[in-house]
């Protein structure tokens, strides 16, 4: 199992009354015999609480690849977490993010490396 962690670092120009958020990513292979897909799952915090209710983005690239790119997006439940099932082909890396609101920062997830899934 990966597990990663990054919060959000807040320049000085952001407004003191906005939070500063942690989104933290771990997976979990799916299957009893095989396996078939992964469960990737995220927890959105702030000062330790839940934050309940936001948009988390999955976002994806090859490892050969510079860019991320959103390939879904889930709402955090009221534990904060968010999950997404994925069946990757090939090696992929994958972050969450959160683009941050009124009253929250933006952060995200440290990158996780899922190899090809078997059929």
């Amino acid at each position: 199992m990966a597990s990663a962690a990054a919060a959000s670092a807040a320049p000085a120009s952001h407004k003191p009354n906005v939070a500063a958020t942690k989104l933290t990513v771990k997976n979990k292979p799916i299957a009893h015999n095989h396996h078939h897909a992964d469960m990737i799952t995220g927890v959105l915090t702030s000062h330790r609480k839940a934050v309940a209710g936001e948009t988390v983005w999955l976002e994806s690239r090859r490892t050969t690849g510079k860019k991320f790119a959103v390939v879904g997006s889930a709402t955090t439940g009221a534990d904060g977490s968010a999950s997404f099932t994925v069946t990757p082909s090939k090696k992929t890396q994958y972050e969450l993010v959160f683009k941050g609101d009124a009253t929250h920062r933006k952060s995200h997830s440290g990158v996780i490396t899922l190899k090809a899934v078997k059929g």
